[in-house]
């Protein structure tokens, strides 16, 4: 098993939020991937914006528990980090994304769980596993998307 699992807001949401389509699959993760989990502040702040002012609480909860961990700094690695979101530009890579690639080169023994298709490549040619998120919200406001294992 990998010795630093990576978190995107797709899996935060999923497991945090009843509603999500994939609550189910994510909250079965962390039999596989025990925490604490890794990730920066940037999914941090896509994850609570996505979970809205009642979902707040449980991330707050993670957070303090130390089940989920801020592991990057910005400001050490903004060099590389731009590099990818240009070499990425046509995906599109968010912010959280890059810093998410970034950590994978900078962190022991990642596993990595991106969301775009394309990282998975990306991740591949690291020999990263990885699992791969799609996550969007309907109008219902629920959290729809899909998940799968890429080994």
């Amino acid at each position: 098993m990998a010795g630093s699992v990576l978190v995107d807001a797709g899996f935060l949401v999923a497991l945090l939020s009843r509603r999500d389509g994939n609550h189910g699959w994510a909250a079965a993760q962390p039999s596989r991937f025990p925490p604490p989990w890794k990730t920066c502040e940037a999914v941090l702040s896509e994850a609570f914006h996505l979970l809205g002012a009642h979902g707040g609480r449980p991330l707050t909860a993670l957070l303090r528990r130390r089940a989920v961990v801020p592991a990057f700094e910005l400001g050490a690695d903004v060099e590389p980090v731009l590099k990818l979101l240009d070499k990425y530009a046509d995906v599109p890579m968010s912010l959280a994304d890059a810093c998410l690639v970034r950590m994978t080169e900078t962190v022991p023994a990642p596993c990595f769980s991106p969301r775009m298709p394309t990282f998975a490549s990306t991740a591949a040619s690291h020999e990263i596993p990885v699992w791969r998120t799609e996550i969007s919200r309907s109008r219902d406001g629920a959290h729809r998307g899909v998940i799968e294992i890429i080994p």
